[in-house]
């Protein structure tokens, strides 16, 4: 409780919000009320920046985490990827975390990292693509790679090429597409072959066009976004609107810790009034027989 009011008075809003938050992180494997304030710390950062709510932003951030658990990936590190994947594409904080579960468990068996998934998705949206679409594209490329057909084995034998996960993981993704480019020449029948699906080839030819520079600017700006979360939050701290926010919370926050403490000595007060009561009632003719003159007022 006290956490969730010291939220609600850093970043404005309420505490009642700030709780369901912490119900939420909890929920997705937080241990400690220290380990869900931590992670609640960087979602509201993210929400602050990311022109989003609490709740969305816990869940994208938990979804990054748990899927990148075995890397050690914190929660402030994939914010910090998510906002500048945002920032780089066309897309939306609320929209990423509609379709990234959908991808990072499959990347995270092959060993791509989110900063990957992230920046091809973003370079995708800066191409046009809407970001639902760009999440079936990035899943069918690397479905393709986990699950290869017979047809794709046997023309990646032809090709020369190294078709295979450990190929992808030791390459990259950006690496692995161009050499399938160069490999197949381009050839879209090829490359469909390859990949098994006319969702995997319209994501492998739109990253691959103009020698990859979409997908190559986008991960550079990703993999060194180290603290975009937290320069965007203060600039919108920094604005009249959110500052008054802050303020109102500040004085909500202040009403209700009066409120509660009175209410600790109404409420207890209260309660013994109506022991007092029902006691008095249950032997109220006893009373009655005890005062002299008093047998004509209990009829």
């Amino acid at each position: 409780r006290e956490e969730a009011a010291r939220l609600a008075v850093q970043f404005g809003g309420s505490s009642i919000t700030q709780v369901q938050a912490y119900y939420q992180a909890i929920s997705a494997g937080a241990s400690s009320v220290a380990e869900a304030t931590k992670m609640l710390e960087t979602a509201n950062m993210l929400a602050l920046g990311g022109v989003t709510d609490i709740a969305t932003a816990v869940d994208i951030l938990t979804t990054a985490v748990n899927a990148y658990a075995g890397s050690g990936l914190t929660a402030a590190q994939a914010s910090d990827m998510l906002f500048a994947g945002v920032k780089v594409g066309k897309t939306t904080v609320d929209e990423l975390a509609l379709g990234l579960g959908n991808v990072v468990p499959i990347a995270g068996q092959l060993g791509i990292g989110l900063d990957q998934v992230v920046a091809a998705t973003a370079a995708l949206t800066k191409g046009g693509i809407k970001t639902s679409v760009a999440f079936t594209n990035v899943r069918a490329i690397l479905a393709g790679v986990l699950k290869p057909t017979d047809e794709a084995r046997k023309l990646s034998e032809a090709l020369g090429l190294e078709f295979s996960a450990t190929a992808l993981k030791a390459k990259g993704l950006g690496g692995f597409l161009q050499d399938v480019m160069d490999k197949t020449g381009g050839n879209q029948e090829a490359m469909a072959a390859l990949f098994g699906s006319v969702e995997a080839l319209g994501g492998v030819m739109a990253l691959t066009a103009n020698d990859g520079a979409a997908l190559t600017d986008s991960l550079s700006a990703v993999t060194n976004s180290a603290g975009a979360t937290q320069e965007a939050a203060d600039k919108v701290a920094a604005s009249l609107s959110k500052r008054l926010a802050v303020v109102l919370s500040d004085i909500s926050e202040r009403l209700i810790s009066v409120g509660t403490s009175i209410l600790k000595v109404l409420v207890p007060a209260l309660e013994a009034a109506v022991v007092a009561v029902d006691f008095l009632a249950d032997h109220w003719n006893t009373f009655m027989v005890l005062i002299p003159g008093s047998a004509a007022l209990m009829y």
